[in-house]
C-alpha cells in the first residue's frame, strides 16, 4: 500500500508533511488504531470554543465504537474529560481562550478595551495539564481579531 502523508500548515505559512502511520485507510478514519495509540494516556485539548469543537469532535470519530457502559464523559465549564475505560484513555478539554490568565476566561466580556491577560501567568492553569501526555493547545480565533487587548 501507498504511504500517505498528511500535510499541516503552521502559523507561519510553512508547510508540514506528517505520515499518517495508517491512521486512516483509504480516506477513513480508524477509531481502534487511534484508542490504541491512545492507550494507558492522556490527550488534553487545551484553548477556546474552536479547540472545544475540535475536543468534541474527536470524541465522536472514537466513542462509537466504545461500549456504553466503558466509556464516561464529565462535562464542566472549565474541564471536560471523556474516558474510554476499556483503553484506560482520558480525551479532556481545558477552557483557556488566551492559554494565560485573564479577565475574560469564564465570562466572556464583549469590549475587547475592558478584556485583561496577564502573559506571565500560566502556573495555575499549568497545573491543570500536569501528567498529560500529549498536549493540543489552539487560540488563533482571540488573536486574529485585529482588536487591541491590554496585556499585563
Amino acid at each position: 500500500m501507498e504511504e500517505m502523508i498528511l500535510i499541516i500548515f503552521i502559523g507561519s505559512g510553512n508547510q508540514k508533511i506528517v505520515p499518517c502511520l495508517n491512521y486512516f485507510i483509504f480516506g477513513r478514519f480508524i477509531p481502534e488504531i487511534a484508542l490504541k495509540k491512545l492507550q494507558g494516556k492522556r490527550l488534553l485539548f487545551v484553548g477556546d470554543s474552536l479547540q472545544r469543537n475540535q475536543w468534541e469532535s474527536f470524541v465522536c470519530l472514537v466513542q462509537g465504537i466504545i461500549p456504553r457502559k466503558k466509556k464516561s464523559m464529565k462535562r464542566g465549564q472549565v474541564h471536560s474529560v471523556f474516558k474510554a475505560k476499556e483503553y484506560n484513555a482520558t480525551i479532556e478539554f481545558y477552557w483557556a481562550p488566551f492559554l494565560v490568565e485573564s479577565n475574560t476566561d469564564i465570562n466572556i466580556i464583549g469590549d475587547p478595551k475592558k478584556r485583561i491577560i496577564k502573559v506571565d501567568e500560566i502556573t495555575e492553569r499549568a497545573k491543570n495539564w500536569t501528567g498529560v501526555d500529549i498536549l493540543v493547545f489552539n487560540t488563533y480565533v482571540w488573536w486574529m481579531s485585529g482588536l487591541r487587548v491590554k496585556a499585563l
